[in-house]
């Protein structure tokens, strides 16, 4: 898939990368455009060439320019700094330890500088090559050399399966899961929380909201109706577990959300990868009312 317009472009990353890579999303925007992320079960490589990004991230808020970042369990918002110049790169959960060489466990909810995981030097020349990149097909091009570049080949572990298999059916619970890999309940528990900073009760609850709102963000459907298709016992079991996570009822966030000036932008990321992503003129969730 190719979705472009201005200011996005977002890829399928190249044959060589799409076992770790699952999409990359070039942004440009000199305006008054906020991203607000929702939590997602997949890590990310974010490469910031122009002003800084502000976020409230749980474990390490503040500004940054060039982290990774693992599993979000809840909502995040962001600020700007200046005009804003970012590649950001989807991870598969399963093979994100091949991009990094890192215990992606340490990278949940937490932004990690970047040059701590591929040294400063590296870093520091893709940033500058990125400034100087003169459209976003080189600048995709350049991030997926260096990725490649690091690339590691190894396995995936169970654990690491056990996530494909919950993000194909969040509904299993933990002891079906446990017994599809013939391991018991508290192996996969405690291997699953070791592997991904999370456990897999809370990872399956992250990925069916995320199946929800990218439902909602693809077609017109009705929340009973994504409820449904999502795995939920029901629309009252949507409604508690979307606002435990993102801290306001579906029917008020999506309402907030909506803004004609970023309509274009959300529906390319919505139909991508990056669905869990939202681009706002300006947004307070905490003003969300039932």
């Amino acid at each position: 898939m190719n979705a472009t317009g201005n200011p996005i472009t977002i890829v399928v990353p190249k044959p060589a990368l799409a076992d770790t890579v699952e999409a990359i999303w070039d942004w440009e925007d000199s305006g008054g455009v906020l991203p607000v992320s929702l939590p997602s079960p997949s890590p990310q490589i974010v490469l910031h060439y122009r002003a800084p990004m502000w976020s409230d991230r749980r474990r390490s808020p503040g500004y940054y320019r060039c982290v990774a970042t693992g599993l979000q369990t809840g909502l995040v918002n962001f600020r700007r700094s200046g005009p804003t110049g970012a590649v950001l790169v989807r991870l598969r959960p399963e093979a994100a330890s091949r991009a990094l060489n890192a215990n992606i466990a340490e990278f949940a909810d937490n932004n990690f500088a970047l040059a701590d995981v591929f040294g400063q030097s590296g870093v520091a020349l893709l940033q500058e090559m990125l400034a100087e990149a003169k459209d976003s097909t080189e600048r995709i091009a350049r991030v997926e050399a260096f990725l490649l570049r690091h690339l590691r080949q190894q396995p995936v572990s169970i654990f690491g399966h056990a996530a494909c298999s919950l993000r194909r059916n969040p509904s299993q619970s933990v002891q079906q899961l446990a017994r599809r890999f013939n391991i018991s309940r508290r192996q996969l528990s405690r291997g699953f929380t070791a592997t991904f900073g999370i456990s897999p009760k809370q990872f399956a609850r992250i990925v069916r909201v995320g199946s929800v709102v990218s439902a909602r963000r693809k077609g017109k459907v009705s929340w009973a109706e994504a409820a449904s298709a999502c795995g939920f016992a029901d629309q009252a079991h949507l409604i508690k577990d979307f606002t435990g996570l993102i801290g306001a009822p579906p029917e008020a966030f999506f309402r907030k959300m909506h803004n004609e000036n970023t309509r274009e932008w959300n529906t390319a990321l919505g139909e991508s990868h990056f669905y869990n992503l939202f681009l706002v003129c300006s947004v307070n969730i905490s003003e969300c009312k039932c």
